[in-house]
């Protein structure tokens, strides 16, 4: 009989974890605290322990063991039962593990906002932490950089040139970290103006809905994705501390209403100060939205109806760190469609000529690579090894069979496989079981986001033991050299050689030197020479000619 039966109502404790701002030191300079902290349903604090970050989990489980301790014979006839209640799915995870028999529940925790503002206050009082844009030990140039980015960022203004805050610009910066970043610029509205920065179009999706669910109900709790953000603030709703930091370094400020405001969104779901890194990334991205509007003259109209040739810019951009590129691109419907309206956009410019042609090769290119970024934030691409393959496998099926998505079955993926792939994918031959099951999982992904009938085709090849013998034939050719293409061989060679394959200019002088070595003999030559022809593939000229989707304020996301 439960206690609920027994006429005993359960205990309900509800904890929580604050990372806490502004404190200097814990355990060294780099380390900021946290506070863990439970309460019971009338708001009495049974726990508390403020810890470094990597201490949280074993602070948590010592609060609950201690309180369940107190609690006579838990469990028991009689007794009453313990609820727990968090908002933390790292942290309910963690505890039911460390407590399987007691009632976990994850739900948000409104009941601790004021327990842990009054514990960050106290502490703050008690540490005489001063406001500051630095983090505990930061290096003042690293921040001194981005306020001058902020500053030339200020000056372009790129909220009045940007329609609106959907018109969305994707970020890669690889040196730092960063592909398929999403980016949008806010202040087309007359406040609020800056920008945040999402991992992936995934985050800028779960940030809407959060943005709709605290419209709907201002009391509901926000849990918002990792993001980084820079503001500009006017400077009279800075604290004097702040601004007497800002004096005293003479850091660049552009106006009285450009002070920037930087901050970090964590993978917690809480703001902080930012680290080097983040601080880096953040400038660089400043500095290259700000060099965008001179680069592209008619910037305003990337978004528009009908205009499909989007934007894609490499900046070169020099910062506290030294020089990182950063790659700005805007692709229409790579952010507007969602999984199944991408499979229909692609079917349908499937059925114009210039999908298999050089004049189609960047919209084509462009509808792959935004499914495959679909399926690597799905379930199915979350637990696939991320070879690249999901991607592969459609780029080469129209480049070399011309056939598209819609199209496939197990013959088709079957020449991808076994013969495409050794031919033209430079891969360790061990990955092969992991492309398998990359390629397994997109399909599915396919079957059940759109019912697609070529995902029931396709799948019975990478099954069972169909599916082990395909791994090990794929193996075994992209082992074998007499299987591999002029181009790949050529480049193999040369990263074997040393060559960076990334320096357009080393490949040419490579390929110059090393051209005896793939051109086929000359007429009474006897010499052994593989027939390989020397020759770097055609880039394509830009040239599109579809029509823009608009989903710009009704993004779906892809579950």
């Amino acid at each position: 009989m439960s206690s609920d039966e027994m006429g005993t109502a359960p205990i309900e404790w509800i904890g929580g974890v604050k990372r806490l701002d502004e404190i200097a030191v814990i355990e060294g300079p780099s380390i900021q605290p946290t506070a863990v902290v439970f309460v019971n349903a009338d708001g009495f604090v049974i726990g508390a322990r403020v810890v470094a970050p990597a201490d949280v989990p074993s602070a948590a489980r010592e609060i609950v063991a201690t309180a369940l301790e107190e609690v006579a014979e838990p469990g028991a006839l009689g007794s009453p039962a313990v609820r727990i209640r968090v908002s933390s799915e790292a942290l309910a995870a963690e505890l039911q593990m460390a407590f399987p028999t007691t009632d976990i529940r994850r739900a948000p925790t409104p009941e601790l906002d004021e327990v842990l503002e009054s514990m960050q206050d106290h502490l703050a009082s008690r540490f005489d932490a001063t406001p500051s844009l630095l983090p505990p030990g930061g290096d003042p140039k690293y921040m001194g950089a981005l306020f001058e980015a902020a500053a030339q960022l200020h000056r372009v203004a790129p909220w009045t040139i940007i329609p609106d805050d959907g018109c969305l610009i994707r970020v890669d910066a690889p040196e730092e970290g960063l592909v398929g970043g999403v980016l949008t610029v806010v202040g087309q509205a007359g406040e609020s103006f800056g920008f945040l920065l999402f991992d992936d179009i995934e985050g800028y999706d779960a940030y809407l809905s959060m943005a709709d669910r605290a419209q709907a109900d201002p009391d509901a709790a926000l849990d918002p994705p990792p993001h980084l953000a820079l503001s500009f603030d006017h400077r009279d709703e800075l604290d004097q501390a702040v601004l007497e930091e800002i004096e005293s370094h003479g850091w660049e400020v552009n106006a009285p209403d450009g002070f920037p405001c930087p901050w970090i969104v964590d993978d917690e779901g809480e703001a902080r100060s930012l680290g080097e890194h983040e601080t880096v990334l953040l400038e660089a991205v400043a500095r290259a939205l700000a060099s965008l509007p001179a680069l592209e003259p008619d910037l305003a109209k990337a978004w528009d109806e009908g205009n499909a040739d989007g934007i894609s810019r490499s900046v070169p951009v020099t910062t506290a760190d030294g020089e990182i590129d950063v790659k700005l691109s805007v692709t229409p419907d790579y952010f507007s469609l969602d999984t199944p309206e991408l499979v229909a956009e692609m079917t349908r410019y499937a059925e114009e000529t210039e999908f298999f042609t050089s004049a189609g090769e960047d919209r084509a290119f462009a509808l792959e690579e935004a499914l495959a970024q679909r399926f690597a934030g799905s379930a199915e691409g979350k637990n696939a090894p991320a070879t690249g393959s999901a991607r592969l496998v459609l780029t080469l099926a129209r480049i070399h069979l011309g056939q598209p998505l819609q199209a496939f079955d197990d013959g088709i993926l079957e020449t991808v496989l076994l013969e495409l792939f050794p031919a033209h994918v430079d891969i360790d031959p061990g990955k092969a079981a992991d492309i398998v099951k990359e390629v397994r999982g997109f399909f599915e992904f396919l079957l059940r986001e759109c019912d697609l009938p070529a995902a029931h085709r396709c799948l019975p090849l990478l099954s069972g033991e169909t599916r082990a013998d395909v791994v090990k034939i794929l193996a075994a050719r992209l082992a074998d050299p007499t299987n591999f293409e002029p181009f790949k061989a050529m480049m193999m060679d040369a990263r074997a050689d040393g060559i960076d394959l990334e320096d357009p200019d080393s490949i040419d002088r490579w390929m110059l030197e090393n051209s005896s070595r793939f051109l086929p003999p000359l007429p009474g030559d006897d010499r052994d020479a593989p027939p390989r022809k020397a020759t770097r593939p055609k880039k394509t000229a830009k040239q599109r000619k579809n029509k823009r989707k608009q989903a710009r304020k009704s993004r779906k996301r892809n579950r």
